[in-house]
């Protein structure tokens, strides 16, 4: 499981208001 799914469980990943939390775990850690 990719750790995007915190961002997605929030509502949508593409809302600019979670961008942070791409940041926060970077793509590297899926």
């Amino acid at each position: 499981a990719c750790r995007f799914d915190v961002v997605e469980a929030d509502g949508d990943p593409a809302a600019p208001r979670l961008h942070w939390l791409r940041d926060a775990f970077r793509a590297d850690d899926c």
